[in-house]
């Protein structure tokens, strides 16, 4: 699954991904979402960053097979507190509903934990669950990946990948997600993206 990563880049391409890198990928595929995954986590555990990944189709066979094909326990990094993972269900929706600010105190722990570690950073990669847009969140979603921007950046070196599934979601929903991100992945290259909106998401 994709190429020998560089030092300090996302997995996928040479180029060096800066601290505070928010990324989104929308996917229409399994094999799309489960590809950049590896790559994105196995570059992170390869690096000594602390990885988060909270995915709505954990695949935990699969991905421990792909990364012992390039040396990396996950067992190991588990044992060593350098994994944290879980369903996205349990992460956006605990307690039953979208809290951003219980989200935004998880982020917080984590990053303190990890520096507490002696980690180089965080690396972080959540699926957004289709629950979400069901449940006619869509906006409160935007709203949170916008924040998130500002909490990235004044956090330690942070590398975030959001995933969603164009499937699941709405086009108005997927627009905003766009407008979010400063960077977007896609054909396994990140991009700065054309639809940011550096001043913040407007509802429709």
């Amino acid at each position: 699954m994709g190429s020998a990563p560089g030092d300090d880049s996302h997995g996928f391409q040479e180029e060096c991904l800066a601290r505070g890198a928010h990324i989104c990928q929308i996917f229409t595929h399994e094999l799309e979402r489960l590809d950049t995954l590896v790559d994105f986590i196995g570059n992170g555990l390869r690096l000594g960053e602390r990885t988060c990944c909270f995915s709505a189709q954990p695949a935990e066979g699969l991905v421990q097979e792909f990364l012992a094909g390039r040396g990396i326990s996950l067992t190991g990094a588990r044992s060593a507190g350098q994994v944290l993972a879980g369903r996205s269900r349990d992460f956006y929706l605990g307690g039953g509903s979208f809290d951003q600010e219980r989200l935004f105190a998880q982020w917080c722990r984590f990053h303190g934990e990890a520096r507490a570690r002696g980690f180089t950073g965080i690396r972080a990669l959540g699926e957004l669950v289709p629950e979400l847009e069901r449940l006619g969140l869509g906006p409160a979603v935007i709203r949170y990946e916008t924040r998130l921007n500002a909490l990235f950046q004044r956090c330690p070196p942070t590398r975030a990948l959001c995933q969603y599934d164009a499937r699941a979601f709405g086009g108005c929903t997927l627009m905003g997600v766009l407008e979010a991100h400063p960077l977007v992945l896609v054909d396994r290259r990140v991009h700065p993206n054309p639809f940011y909106r550096a001043g913040g998401w407007a509802p429709r």
